[in-house]
């Protein structure tokens, strides 16, 4: 997964078991930057990127369609018009990052 507001993430667990809440436990030096993952190369970051894309692209159009399905109903629609504006700004966000 990318993330292009975080350069190199610190991988809290793994399926191993292996990830930083272990490392940690035994890390004396204060910093958890030496357990950081490397920065991914430009074409892993582009890649990854495009996979987001795709994801957010995803997240909008199904969180559009249960606003237009909840938008006419009788009720508040405040917490889906809510999801909906987070996932148009999640999408423009990586549409942004990708351009």
């Amino acid at each position: 997964m990318c993330n292009h507001h975080i350069a190199s993430p610190l991988q809290i667990w793994d399926e191993s078991g292996d990830g930083a809440l272990a490392a940690l436990s035994t890390h004396r030096a204060g910093s958890a930057e030496p357990l950081c993952l490397p920065e991914p190369a430009p074409a892993q970051m582009a890649s990854g990127l495009q996979d987001e894309l795709s994801a957010s692209l995803r997240a909008l159009a199904s969180t559009t369609a249960a606003y237009e399905q909840r938008r006419f109903s009788p009720g508040k629609t405040q917490p889906v018009a809510r999801r909906l504006w987070r996932a148009s700004a999640g999408y423009l966000d990586v549409l942004a990052a990708v351009r």
